[in-house]
């Protein structure tokens, strides 16, 4: 999946392929979080959070107007996933 994600995102140069790409290191977050992450300002990174959230990529679980949380979508259901015996 993180080579899926470079492929698509990774040659683009904007806020949320970056974020998009980071967010293996860091799969849940808020809008602090991918300002830190990604150095930029706090309108910047709330476009990108709307961008991937639009994009299905992340998803807002809090529930609230404010102080949002986030996790990408994609990731947890792979982490949830019970373990593979073979």
């Amino acid at each position: 999946m993180q080579r899926e994600y470079k492929a698509k995102y990774g040659d683009i140069s904007a806020a949320h392929a970056e974020l998009a790409c980071k967010l293996f290191e860091q799969p849940y977050l808020n809008a602090n979080a991918a300002k830190e992450l990604l150095d930029v300002t706090s309108p910047t990174a709330y476009r990108a959070i709307d961008q991937l959230e639009d994009a299905g990529v992340l998803e807002q679980i809090t529930g609230k107007k404010r102080n949002r949380e986030y996790r990408a979508r994609e990731i947890f259901e792979i982490l949830e996933l019970p373990p593979r015996t073979y």
